[in-house]
């Protein structure tokens, strides 16, 4: 499965476009595991920006954006927060919850109050496909993930446009 290795290197200001200049701040993998798990979007877009929520209500009120257009810059912060595609990183969230795989995670010294998305949906598919899985087992393990939602309309997730996206963003806060 391709992803994008730097979205697990560190947490991010992600840059939300909604016809206005909005940011979710820095914030660590506990922050968007529970929304991610939920589906709920617009706990991430309005939810998680840093911004004054009566703008974007106000809005949503005039019509100039839509509660779609808010769950489509949601799913666009959740693949550039995690380095791959929304529905890969929420599958990835959702077996984070499970027994064997969180205390993997713990053992490892993974702490969701401090990496990144991108660090514990990254790890959680290496613990998922690591030896001693065959290569049918991670055969299976990666179509899952890959495999988009039914009835999915938005564009695809091209990983080569994000990574160049992340790494844009990484050079203009000074990352190399």
């Amino acid at each position: 499965m391709e992803m994008n290795g730097l979205a697990a290197l560190s947490c991010w200001p992600i840059e939300i476009d909604l016809g206005g200049g909005y940011t979710i701040p820095s914030k660590p993998a506990l922050d968007w595991l529970i929304p991610m798990i939920d589906q709920d979007w617009l706990g991430i877009v309005p939810g998680m920006l840093s911004t004054d929520y009566d703008s974007i209500d106000d809005l949503l009120s005039s019509g100039a954006i839509t509660t779609t257009d808010c769950i489509n810059a949601a799913h666009d912060a959740v693949s550039s927060a995690s380095g791959m595609p929304w529905w890969s990183a929420c599958k990835l969230a959702t077996a984070v919850v499970e027994s064997e795989i969180a205390a993997e995670l713990i053992l490892n010294g993974v702490d969701a109050k401090v990496v990144s998305i991108g660090a514990l949906v990254q790890a959680t598919y290496r613990i998922l496909v690591r030896e001693p899985a065959d290569k049918k087992q991670r055969s299976k393990v990666d179509s899952d993930l890959k495999r988009p939602p039914t009835g999915l309309t938005e564009k695809r997730y091209d990983p080569n446009v994000a990574a160049s996206l992340f790494e844009q963003m990484a050079r203009s806060r000074g990352v190399s």
